[in-house]
């Protein structure tokens, strides 16, 4: 009856151990017959190297003066075909007419145990990489940083960020590109990915490379915010010393380049004597080469500054439409009323960008 119903093992054991009664869940979890285990010592359940663990809490429930339900257990049990599986076990003494029993709840925690070690892989491969990982509720209150990320903020292993919020770890600017673009894009898109920085133990700026991700409930409202953040001081040490080489070497190369140049011009205008025209030839091809690898030279450093500018993570929340406005209103005293006419449509519902409001209106001021 009530034994049967219920989902977990029940098993009832006499004061030496010996199985009197199963319920049919024992039944299905062990994979066998009740008949087969009825009279049998109940440690033949579980693994040999468990079974003193059994005879231990029977001990103390024996001990108990109160006969109260001692503190679960774990141990693997083992199914007729041999094979073990993690159980739960709570142990109680009953009084019946005959004498003292025992009565086992056994529980089968597979599935729990491989989701614990899924979470313990989990938090192990957090807590392994150097990369800042963290999450914040919706008011940026911190909920978890991985070791990686308290390193690069100078926090201790062990110091409590209760209460701390994520914009403490942030400089200005960087604070208004995660509330004011990252953030609301994230909630959009579920993810923004861009560059910002935190500040670390010295309150020195770190660059790094983000992902923020909002984690929102089936109804869409959100119920977290997580981030991913690696550290990019080095490759920005590794790309300066780039940039440092090419102007090095393209300035190295200017100088001689300039001399050949003014020399090739000297001896092309007869400035150091009459030459004849084969050696005109010879000196008009050294002063053609000589120009295009100024172009080339000239060339490398653009683009060495051009890659600069793309790297440089500073920026703030910028709304385009307002820069569309002001730049096209800067025009209209130039118009002839009676050849243009200037009309403005603009939508309230496109997300700030991330940039520099001041080029952004230069640029768009010097548009053909």
């Amino acid at each position: 009856g009530v034994l049967d119903a219920a989902r977990e093992a029940v098993i009832l054991t006499d004061a030496g151990g010996s199985i009197r009664k199963v319920n049919r869940s024992t039944v299905a979890m062990f994979s066998g017959d009740d008949d087969e285990v009825i009279g049998d010592d109940i440690g033949s359940l579980v693994a040999p190297r468990h079974r003193d663990v059994i005879e231990e809490h029977l001990r103390l429930v024996h001990e108990a003066p109160e006969r109260d339900v001692l503190d679960l257990i774990e141990v693997d049990a083992v199914r007729s075909d041999g094979t073990e599986f993690p159980v739960e076990i709570s142990i109680g003494a009953v009084e019946l007419p005959d004498g003292e029993a025992y009565v086992t709840v056994w529980r089968d925690i597979t599935a729990r145990r491989a989701s614990d070690e899924a979470l313990a892989r989990a938090h192990e491969l957090l807590e392994s990489t150097p990369d800042f990982v963290g999450w914040a509720d919706t008011d940026g209150r911190i909920l978890f940083i991985n070791q990686g990320g308290r390193a690069l903020v100078g926090l201790g292993a062990d110091e409590d960020v209760v209460g701390r919020r994520v914009g403490d770890f942030a400089p200005a600017w960087a604070k208004q590109v995660i509330q004011g673009v990252a953030i609301p894009e994230a909630i959009r898109s579920g993810v923004w990915s861009g560059e910002s920085a935190y500040l670390d133990g010295d309150g020195a700026e770190v660059p790094v490379s983000q992902v923020v991700s909002a984690h929102c409930d089936a109804d869409g409202r959100l119920r977290f915010v997580s981030t991913i953040a690696r550290d990019l001081r080095e490759r920005y040490e590794i790309e300066r010393m780039k940039d440092e080489f090419v102007s090095t070497v393209s300035h190295e190369l200017r100088t001689p380049l300039t001399s050949i140049s003014g020399y090739t011009e000297l001896l092309v205008d007869g400035s150091l004597g009459g030459l004849s025209t084969e050696q005109t030839k010879a000196v008009e091809v050294i002063d053609r080469n000589a120009s295009r690898l100024r172009a080339l030279v000239d060339d490398l450093l653009t683009i060495a500054v051009v890659d600069h500018h793309k790297r440089a993570p500073r920026g703030a929340p910028v709304d385009l439409a307002d820069i569309v406005t002001r730049v096209a209103l800067s025009f209209e005293p130039s118009l002839d009323p009676n050849l243009h006419g200037l009309v403005l449509e603009r939508s309230d519902e496109h997300p700030p960008v991330l940039g520099d409001a001041a080029e952004l209106e230069h640029v768009l001021a010097n548009l053909d």
